[in-house]
């Protein structure tokens, strides 16, 4: 469907808490995350980061994804701000093409305390 947007973020941090909290978050944002169908959510842990990746699919393109954690960021009373801002977020935005084949549209990165993607 042209409407569909594929999309993939990872999120790197050690506090376990807000990992926790972004899997219930993404799981209920049923626009963002979950136009197409439910997301995708897995978690694990290298070299003793913990992370969790999500595939996901949105409604035209990913930008309400990647507003998603910009919108946290700038949150002031979300608790778990500090963790957020810490954190490692790695995006990238899937497109079909003339062949119907996905390719890499657009990529997001935040580097662990900065507030913006790049």
């Amino acid at each position: 469907m042209a409407n569909i947007s594929e999309g993939y973020v990872c999120i790197d941090s050690n506090d376990k808490d807000l990992l926790s909290d972004l899997k219930e978050k993404i799981s209920s944002e049923n626009q963002i995350f979950n136009y197409g169908g439910p997301a995708d959510i897995m978690d694990g842990s290298v070299d003793g980061t913990d992370y969790i990746e999500v595939m996901f699919t949105s409604e035209w393109s990913c930008d309400s994804a990647w507003s998603f954690f910009e919108n946290l960021i700038e949150n002031q009373n979300y608790p778990l701000r500090e963790s957020l801002l810490n954190s490692n977020i790695e995006g990238r935005e899937y497109k079909e093409d003339e062949n119907g084949d996905n390719e890499i549209a657009k990529r997001i990165f935040k580097k662990p305390g900065k507030e913006t993607f790049s």
